[in-house]
């Protein structure tokens, strides 16, 4: 799940797509994992990654890349923070999310 929470009270940054969640390892081909009916799941010990839709390793970009520059949206200028849990144990029970 990706949740984009705006830290700013003033307005809102609307992307135009969703985006997606790969590994650094599938950073440079992020559309090949994401296509529709790819079982590609993230591999364990491997960082993740945000890819938004004005990040140019994004499946659609050269579609996004106008809307994103109408939009006013500056790909370096977008901040991350994860929030992680240990699994879930043999009950059900999950530790609370900690951001990072």
């Amino acid at each position: 799940i990706v949740t984009i929470l705006d830290q700013e009270a003033a307005g809102s940054l609307i992307l135009p797509s969703p985006p997606v969640v790969v590994t650094l390892a599938d950073y440079d081909r992020v559309e090949e994992v994401t296509k529709d009916g790819s079982k590609k799941s993230p591999s364990p010990g491997y960082p993740l990654i945000c890819v938004t839709p004005c990040d140019p390793h994004f499946p659609r970009y050269p579609v996004m890349e106008q809307r994103c520059s109408e939009a006013g949206i500056n790909q370096s200028a977008i901040q991350f923070s994860w929030e992680v849990a240990a699994p879930t144990d043999g009950n059900g029970a999950r530790s609370p999310f900690e951001t990072i």
